[in-house]
């Protein structure tokens, strides 16, 4: 009997508590609430993540949940505030990808936003425009800021069925493709839907063609594309191919251009880029060597037949007479002593073209085989 009244006993007291625990939180929240609902709004805090987009600017948030409200600093209450109403609001935005308003304890009104972030600029064959944002969704155009960003043409109107989302998503494949490697994406000018929903792109060096054709394997084709950029049109011209075509499996197709010619100076530009890899570091003779056109060739002097040794015979030509030009002119000479000195020789004929033949073989040969 004792062991039952002592459970009772424990019973009770714990319920008494529970009640009074009960009743203290019950008046702690009503005059939490009661408070709350004589406070003031103290400040407003507007903050944007991607701020550098430029679509959303801080003052048209505040504009939508502060001004449009009427709400005002240190005289509208907090139970005014509502939350979430601001939340469906600022979200309401075009240009707003997420928002997150909130109240903390110091009576401050925060404002999250986030920017949705544009990756391609869609023109379509009817003329308008618009940006697709990460989400694969339409993202209108803004009056006030101007994205730039990759450029789709020639697209038809991407509707809501199957056929419209497998382009759209054709689209995004690419464009990301070519964003996410630096080289394509400073090359690549534009992306062009064919008619037959191929696609070409339009590259910034170079007038050529480059058909992709679909999606699929496409690090297989730019890396192809990119192997005949370095190989072939840096030694034969950038200008000789009009269409390289990559629709087919693991092949490159360029067809040439019908007016392209080799260039003229392509000797010229080899002479410069070798002179460019000596450098300052070689000496100046040797540059001349190299830069030296084949076509000149060094003068060599001309030596006479020596005079003989015992007498130098000095002739002396008499002026000629206008009245009788009939007559043959009479020439006098007049010999002249001299003694040769043994010292000083003339050097023969014959090693003259030795010279001179060795001479030639020094001016350089540049052959182009041509490709």
């Amino acid at each position: 009997m004792s062991l039952k009244r002592k459970i009772s006993v424990r019973k009770i007291i714990q319920a008494l508590l529970t009640i009074v625990l009960t009743g203290v939180c019950i008046t702690a929240v009503l005059s939490a609430t009661k408070l709350q609902k004589t406070r003031t709004l103290s400040e407003v805090d507007i903050r944007i993540k991607n701020k550098s987009y430029g679509f959303v600017t801080e003052d048209e948030i505040r504009q939508l949940i502060v001004r449009d409200n009427g709400i005002e600093l240190n005289k509208t209450k907090l139970s005014r505030l509502k939350v979430k109403q601001m939340e469906r609001v600022v979200t309401g935005n075009p240009w707003v990808e997420d928002a997150q308003v909130y109240i903390d304890n110091r009576q401050t009104l925060h404002a999250l936003v986030t920017q949705r972030v544009p990756v391609v600029r869609i023109f379509e064959k009817g003329g308008n425009s618009y940006y697709i944002d990460r989400n694969m969704e339409p993202l209108p155009l803004s009056n006030k800021y101007n994205y730039y960003t990759t450029v789709v043409t020639n697209v038809p109107e991407l509707k809501a069925d199957s056929a419209g989302k497998a382009l759209k998503a054709q689209i995004m494949a690419l464009v990301q493709f070519i964003r996410r490697d630096t080289f394509w994406n400073e090359q690549v000018s534009q992306v062009i839907v064919r008619d037959d929903l191929k696609f070409e792109i339009v590259p910034v060096l170079g007038g050529h063609q480059i058909i992709i054709g679909d999606t699929m394997d496409m690090q297989l084709k730019f890396d192809n594309l990119f192997a005949f950029y370095t190989k072939v049109l840096n030694e034969v011209g950038w200008d000789k191919y009009e269409v390289l075509d990559l629709s087919f499996k693991g092949q490159l197709v360029a067809s040439p251009a019908i007016k392209w010619r080799l260039p003229v100076d392509k000797a010229i530009n080899r002479i410069n880029w070798v002179q460019s890899i000596i450098g300052e570091a070689k000496k100046p003779e040797v540059i001349a060597k190299v830069i030296a056109p084949a076509a000149i060739v060094p003068k060599t002097e001309v030596i006479t037949k020596p005079v003989p040794e015992k007498e130098l015979v000095k002739t002396v030509a008499q002026p000629a007479n206008t009245s009788q030009p009939e007559q043959p002119k009479a020439e006098k000479t007049e010999k002249v002593p001299t003694k040769q000195s043994p010292e000083k020789k003339r050097e023969p004929k014959q090693p003259a073209k030795k010279n001179e033949k060795k001479e030639e073989d020094k001016a350089p040969k540049y052959i182009y085989n041509g490709g």
